[in-house]
C-alpha cells in the first residue's frame, strides 16, 4: 500500500494537485482501519501529538506495528492467507501425509511406465 500511495502523491504533484500530507495520512489511516486488523494500532497512532502524524511517521509506525503483528500472530488468516497456521506437530503430519501421497502416486506412476514398456 506504501508504493502506492507513494505513487499517487508524486502523481498528483505532476497533474499539479498536490494532496495535503494531513489527508494522505487521514486516508491511509481509514484503509488500515477498514481491514479491521490494526484497530489498537489506530488508536495508538491518534494519541500521537498532530504534529508528529505525518505520512513518513506514519510509514514508519505501520512497518513497526505490521512487523510486530506478524511476528506475534497465530492466525495466519489475518493476512490473508485464509487458514489457520499449523502447530509444528500438526505441520509434521500434513508434511508425512503428503510425502506418503506423493510417493504413492510416483509408485503408480512407476508402475504404469513399466506396465506400458513391457507391452512393447
Amino acid at each position: 500500500m506504501q508504493k502506492r500511495v507513494d505513487d499517487g502523491i508524486i502523481y498528483a504533484l505532476f497533474v499539479q494537485h498536490a494532496i495535503l500530507d494531513k489527508d494522505v495520512v487521514d486516508m491511509t489511516m481509514q484503509v488500515i482501519l477498514k481491514t479491521g486488523i490494526f484497530a489498537l494500532e489506530y488508536g495508538e497512532w491518534h494519541t500521537k501529538p498532530e504534529n508528529l502524524r505525518t505520512w513518513g511517521n506514519q510509514k514508519v509506525f505501520m512497518k513497526e506495528k505490521c512487523k510486530l503483528k506478524k511476528n506475534t500472530s497465530n492466525v495466519v488468516g489475518q493476512f490473508g492467507f485464509g487458514m489457520s497456521a499449523a502447530t509444528d506437530g500438526d505441520y509434521d503430519k500434513k508434511m508425512d501425509e503428503a510425502y506418503a501421497q506423493s510417493m504413492a502416486n510416483f509408485s503408480a506412476g512407476h508402475v504404469n511406465t513399466t506396465s506400458t514398456i513391457n507391452r512393447l
